[in-house]
């Protein structure tokens, strides 16, 4: 009976050892996997995140600011399809001579709907910059022949020394049937080929300046495109 007792024990203790081993591995798996991230690598991690989301948000805001310029040039196409229709059927450009009390000979003026928003009125294109008439003084004339007046409001460009323009306007140069342009902002791209640079600002932005066409990729600018002569 000693025996087979002792041979049971040597059984069990060795069931008991196998079991401490196996045990033991797998603590030691647990310990390896609850170990986790070094600080090392958990700074690596965080510096790609930061390089990707930093790529990421130049990325969009390259896109945010091409789609605007986007909509600004085709708005001025617009403008140039109505203001030549206008001029086809009247032999003339139009022109407002009057504002107000005051004679204005050629602008110049807003185009199109603007509503007031923010610290712009209603009708009002640009503000801290060079005395542009309400746009409510010139659409009349386009509405009295019949010509749909589009909202012509755009994202707002600011240039150096706090001048801001919410839209394009026009300027006749006094006269209704040469030298009309329409002026227009852009945030990134360069002018339309054949239109010229009316100012820029400067590459760190602290101030403005002329600048030969089509202008800086990149920087914003305000745009003069020429219309036909009649």
């Amino acid at each position: 009976m000693g025996g087979v007792v002792n041979l049971i024990e040597v059984k069990d203790w060795k069931k008991l050892t196998l079991f401490g081993k196996m045990r033991g591995m797998r603590s030691n798996n647990l310990s390896s996997i609850q170990r986790g991230f070094t600080i090392v690598e958990l700074l690596i991690v965080i510096v790609v995140i930061g390089i990707l989301a930093s790529v990421t948000i130049v990325a969009y805001n390259g896109v945010t600011k091409r789609a605007q310029d986007i909509k600004t040039l085709s708005l001025v196409r617009t403008w140039e399809q109505q203001l030549s229709s206008y001029a086809v059927l009247k032999g003339e450009y139009p022109y407002v001579s009057q504002v107000g009390a005051s004679t204005v000979y050629g602008g110049p003026f807003c185009l199109g709907k603007l509503p007031a928003d923010g610290n712009f009125s209603d009708g009002e294109c640009v503000k801290n910059a060079d005395l542009v008439y309400n746009e409510s003084y010139y659409s009349p004339q386009l509405v009295s022949e019949k010509f749909t007046v589009p909202n012509s409001t755009i994202t707002t460009v600011t240039l150096a020394g706090g001048r801001q323009y919410r839209g394009i306007y026009v300027d006749t140069y006094d006269d209704k049937k040469t030298n009309y342009s329409i002026i227009y902002p852009l945030v990134q791209q360069n002018c339309q080929s054949g239109d010229s640079v009316g100012f820029q600002n400067t590459a760190d932005g602290s101030s403005i300046t002329g600048a030969a066409a089509p202008g800086t990729f990149g920087i914003p600018k305000i745009c003069v495109h020429p219309l036909p002569n009649l």
